[in-house]
């Protein structure tokens, strides 16, 4: 995953930016499992300042986030992020393979 992250050349996803944003303002520093890819939006001289961008890369949705990186994690990390009522559970891959393998839904 490390290689195919590091590979992947900003024009393979810049056909999915709104035009105002240029692939070359846009700094990878992560991907989620489901597809995500996350950015800075490099936007002036000084980092502390840059928003944070993510995109889906099946063509989802170029979503700009100005509060900032600790806020952006902190709402990942929170057990209610977003508009969902849904709590995050936070599971170990062997007992999400486990719970799989007795068919059972490791979100419930």
């Amino acid at each position: 995953m490390a290689e195919l992250f590091w590979e992947q050349a900003p024009e393979s996803y810049s056909r999915w930016l709104p035009p105002e944003v240029s692939a070359d303002r846009l700094l990878r520093w992560g991907f989620v499992e489901d597809g995500t890819h996350l950015f800075w939006l490099m936007t002036g001289e000084d980092s502390d300042t840059w928003p944070i961008a993510d995109l889906y890369e099946d063509g989802g949705p170029f979503t700009i986030h100005k509060e900032g990186f600790a806020a952006y994690v902190q709402r990942w990390c929170a057990p209610t992020p977003g508009p969902t009522t849904e709590p995050i559970q936070f599971i170990h891959w062997r007992e999400y393979g486990h719970l799989m393998e007795q068919g059972l839904n490791p979100a419930s």
